[in-house]
This record gives C-alpha cells, sequence and structure tokens, in this order.
C-alpha cells in the first residue's frame, strides 16, 4: 500500500513529531511504501523519520510562523502527491498544511483520515473556541465531514468529535512507543549528582513541551508543598516553551517558592539521553489539562516509571492496571499524588512494572502499524468501489 503522511512539522518539541516518525517507520517494515510530508518550523530542527525506510520531504515557509505553516511549494507539492498514493493520514489541524492537504485528497478523491490529537478537546477549544468554530466552519469543518474517518486516540476523543458536530465515523488507533528504541540501552542518568539533589532524595520528573495546558501550574505549587513536608524530594524540569516565553514566567513562579533549590529547569533531551533522564527519576508527572494520548506517559512507562497523571492525559488504563496515580486537576489533588508516590517506595516499583507491561500489551507500534493497515484497507476498498461504479452512500 502506499501511504503518505502530512503534518505541519517535526520539530521534537511536538508530541505528535513523536508519533508519526515511528508510525511511518513501523508502516514501511511491514512492506509498505511510506512517504512524509511536512514544512519547517522555524527556529526548530526537524526530527525525520529513517530515510532508509521512508521518504520525507520538508518544505520551507513562505511567510515565516511558528504554527500555520503557509508555504506555497508545498502546496504544489501536496496536490500532486496526493495522486500518487493509496490512502492519505493527516496528523493535527488547525493550519494551513493539514487543511490544504484534506483540501488536496478529496478533489483527487483520494481516502483520508484526520487525527484530531487532542485538538477537539474541551479545554483545547476553550482557549479560543468562537475563533477556532467560525475558522473551522469557513475551512476545515468541511473536510473533517468528507474523510474517510477520524482517526481518534479513545473512545473519549470519538465523542469529541461528535461534539463538535463531525458527522462522519470515527476509527480508534492509539499512540505507541518504539520499544527497541528505548531499550537500546539500559543507562541512568545520574540526576542527584548532575543537578545538586541530595542522593537520597525521590525525583519527580516532568518532560514536555512547556506549554499552559500542560498543568505546571499545578504541579509546581503541588510539589512545593510536598517539599514544605518533606527535605528528600526533588522535581526536574525538561524541555523548552519553543520561544514563547512560559519558560520564564515558571521560573519566576519557582523562585517564588521556598522550594527553588529542589527544582531544576534542564531544558530540552531528546534521544537516547531522554530514556537515560527517564530512568534517573523516581516517578514521572504530567498534571496536564488537556491531552490526546501523551507519548510522554508511554515512554515513562515503558521506562518503567510509575506515573502521576490527570484524566485530561486520556490514559484511563493507568488505574485500571495499578501503573501510577491518577489525580483530579487542582494543586490540592496532585499534592496527594504526589505524596503517596514519595511515601511508598514498594508501590513506586510495583506500578512502575505495571505501566511497563501495560505499553508492552497495549501501545507499541508495530501492533499499532497492524492496526493502521487494516482501516486504511477498508477505506481503500472502499474507495476503489466507489471509482469503479460510481458515488456510494456513506453515514453523515
Amino acid at each position: 500500500m502506499r501511504i503518505l503522511h502530512v503534518i505541519r512539522g517535526l520539530a521534537n518539541s511536538s508530541g505528535t513529531t513523536h508519533i508519526v516518525g515511528p508510525l511511518a517507520e513501523a508502516q514501511a517494515r511491514l512492506g509498505h511504501d511510506v512517504r512524509v510530508i511536512f514544512v519547517e518550523k522555524y527556529g526548530e530542527p526537524p526530527v525525520m523519520p529513517d530515510p532508509a525506510l521512508v521518504r520525507s520531504e520538508c518544505f520551507p515557509m513562505t511567510v515565516r510562523s511558528r504554527h500555520f505553516g503557509w508555504s506555497r511549494s508545498y502546496a504544489d507539492a501536496i496536490s500532486r502527491a496526493v495522486r500518487d498514493v493509496d490512502v492519505v493520514h493527516i496528523h493535527a489541524i488547525w493550519n494551513f498544511v493539514t487543511w490544504w492537504a484534506m483540501r488536496a485528497a478529496h478533489r483527487a478523491n483520494v481516502p483520508y483520515l484526520v487525527a484530531p490529537q487532542g485538538s477537539l478537546e474541551d479545554w483545547a477549544l476553550g482557549r479560543s473556541r468562537y475563533p477556532k468554530q467560525l475558522y473551522a466552519k469557513v475551512t476545515e469543518k468541511r473536510y473533517f465531514d468528507r474523510a474517510a474517518a477520524m482517526q481518534v486516540l479513545t473512545e473519549t476523543e470519538a465523542d469529541q468529535c461528535a461534539r463538535f458536530g463531525i458527522r462522519g465515523p470515527a476509527k480508534i488507533l492509539p499512540n505507541g512507543v518504539d520499544l527497541s528504541v528505548i531499550d537500546r540501552t539500559r543507562d541512568a542518568a545520574d540526576l542527584r549528582e548532575e543537578f545538586g539533589f541530595a542522593k537520597e532524595s525521590v525525583l519527580f520528573i516532568f518532560l514536555g513541551r512547556l506549554f499552559p495546558k500542560k498543568g505546571l501550574d499545578l504541579l509546581i505549587p503541588a510539589f512545593a508543598k510536598l517539599a514544605d513536608e518533606r527535605a528528600d524530594v526533588g522535581l526536574v524540569v525538561a524541555g523548552h516553551d519553543a520561544g514563547s516565553g512560559y519558560r520564564g514566567e515558571l521560573e519566576a513562579m519557582v523562585m517564588n517558592s521556598p522550594a527553588h533549590d529542589r527544582i531544576r529547569f534542564i531544558g530540552e533531551v531528546s534521544g537516547d539521553r531522554k530514556f537515560a533522564v527517564l530512568r534517573g527519576a523516581d516517578v514521572f508527572a504530567l498534571t496536564s489539562y488537556s491531552e490526546g494520548l501523551p507519548v510522554a506517559v508511554l515512554e515513562a512507562m515503558a521506562c518503567g516509571l510509575p506515573v502521576v497523571i490527570t484524566p485530561g492525559c486520556n490514559i484511563p488504563e493507568v488505574s485500571a492496571h495499578c501503573a501510577g496515580w491518577q489525580v483530579e486537576a487542582n494543586i490540592g489533588s496532585v499534592l496527594e499524588g504526589l505524596r503517596a508516590a514519595a511515601n511508598d517506595a514498594a508501590a513506586r516499583r510495583r506500578r512502575g512494572m505495571n505501566g511497563r507491561q501495560l505499553v508492552e500489551e497495549k501501545f507499541t507500534w508495530p501492533s499499532i502499524a497492524e492496526q493502521s493497515i487494516s482501516i486504511y484497507e477498508e477505506f481503500f476498498s472502499q474507495s476503489r468501489a466507489a471509482r469503479r461504479s460510481g458515488p456510494i452512500l456513506t453515514e453523515r
């Protein structure tokens, strides 16, 4: 099968980057012809899929912008590219790159799937609900309705699509991790020595983009309260803010906290260093208001860490498999989760092992790639039948 993935950009700071590349590589390993097309992100080098497996092409922006990604050369190329594939998989929404890909695939009568990746969650919409609704009405909504399916991460996201008024079907395909990459080294960074924590400290780690939806405004004050209770805890914040200035706001919050000497901002980490940093901590924390299905949580569990998460992370399996602590998105509840994790070393070990097992059973790319091909084949067969016999009736 000839598969085309389209994404706004492949910056390391974007969680979607760590979905598209591994999925494309896993599909190629199954014997499919896979291509990825994207537009550069200003100031952020791309993280490309393995060129031995996947053909990737990056187009320059015509007008410099951090988000929308308008590119004349991309617009010309995508209209040609969709004619040479069997299916188009479009990742994320609310930008020129993915909107134009939907438009091009529809006009070429090529089946396409659209993955909102959490963009239709209530919190995400609430940040600029009316502008997004207007923009969707004028541009993207019509192409959501014409998609072969919306690729959703969970049943919750399927409900979000329905509430937004999208009339087409939804197909569940979760995010995953590549255990072979995570396990190629078992090294653990000595974060206590490197960043000056006490040797007996219980270390919590946040790893991800520094952005308001990630709930650091909950995690940092909750950790400060825990640090006031006990001296043997530390918090590592790994990631960058993509030039937004939000890191400065968080650092100011920390400086005004009595726990400022037990919180470290270490910047962005990637590759083997990222997994070594994760293994060097004791507990992973993501107290997010809004996510699709965060890869960072899956990676942490794959490294054997128990996790403290909120319902906004959309991984109810963490509670069902006793792989961590799910807390509500408020400082008091986050504090309770951090406290429970810090107080019980045996529970940390047990829940960390449960998390690793959960990832192995449900969230690995080879399995997810096979699921994706089954979805593609269903819609490709329908499209081929439609081209032979004329329009087919679909539920709208």
